[in-house]
Parts: C-alpha cells; sequence; structure tokens
C-alpha cells in the first residue's frame, strides 16, 4: 500500500511543482522544477518496475514538448492545458480498449498485485473483481473527460 501512495505522490510532483512555484518565481522555474519531478518519476518507475509503462511515457512526453512550448512561447497556458490534452488522449486510449472488450484496468491488473498488500489478495483474485474493474474503467473515462473539461475552462481563466 505504501508503494501506491507514494506512485501517486510521485505523479503528483510536477504539476504541484508546477502550481506552487509559478505565482511566486515565475514560468521558467516552475517549468523547469516540473520537468525535473517528471523525471524523477521516470527514475522510480523503471527502478520499480525495470519498464516504463506508454502512458507514463506519453504523459512525459507532453509535458515536455508543451513545457519547452511554454518556455519558448512565454505562455504558461500551453502548460496547463497539458492535463487536458492528457485526458483527451486517455479517454481515447482507454475508450479504444473498453470499445474492443478489454478494459485498461484489467490489463494493468497484474501489476497492481504486484504493488498490493498480501492481504488484498484475496480481493484481488474474487470471481466479480474483472467485472467491477470493467466498471471502473468505463467510470475512469467519463471522469477524465468531465477533469479535462475542467482543467481546460480553468486553463482559459
Amino acid at each position: 500500500m505504501v508503494e501506491i501512495v507514494q506512485l501517486l505522490v510521485l505523479a503528483l510532483l510536477p504539476i504541484l511543482a508546477f502550481v506552487i512555484l509559478e505565482p511566486r518565481y515565475g514560468l521558467k522555474p516552475a517549468i523547469i522544477t516540473a520537468l525535473f519531478f517528471v523525471g524523477v518519476v521516470f527514475v522510480w518507475w523503471y527502478l520499480r518496475f525495470g519498464e516504463l509503462d506508454e502512458t507514463l511515457l506519453v504523459e512525459g512526453g507532453l509535458l515536455l514538448l508543451l513545457g519547452g512550448l511554454s518556455l519558448v512561447l512565454k505562455d504558461s497556458r500551453l502548460f496547463k492545458f497539458q492535463p487536458t490534452i492528457v485526458a483527451i488522449v486517455l479517454v481515447t486510449y482507454l475508450s479504444y480498449f473498453q470499445i474492443i472488450g478489454d478494459p485498461y484496468l484489467l490489463r494493468v491488473m497484474a501489476l497492481m498485485q504486484q504493488l498490493a498488500p498480501a492481504e488484498l489478495t484475496p480481493i484481488l483474485n474474487a470471481d466479480n473483481f474483472p467485472y467491477c474493474m470493467n466498471q471502473t474503467s468505463l467510470l475512469l473515462i467519463f471522469c477524465l473527460a468531465g477533469h479535462g473539461a475542467l482543467v481546460g475552462w480553468a486553463a482559459l481563466k
């Protein structure tokens, strides 16, 4: 369970760094720090799992691309739109797997079982767990779409 919390905290570090540093120190230090934390997430993930997840690479690549463009154009809105763009990409990606009958959360169940403490094994191996992951995957698509829309609207403000 500790590793799941670590992963969540690490995943939020780039955006939190930007949100905290940008108003106080400006665009350049905030984006550079956020990109540094993207690197930290990549290293942690690779050291833990021995490979980099494709969704992690897409999100990190978008942060790098939009961060670089924001620095060149001196416009933080591009970087702020990263969660919206990630939401669009992820909704498309997750929807594809949902439509073909192979929900993404079912595909990553084996990875989650590696992270989960032993006492959760009976839950993860329960007969209804795949159904729950299928439904959760579907719900995640709608939540990401709503999140992307809200963050995009906020970035325009």
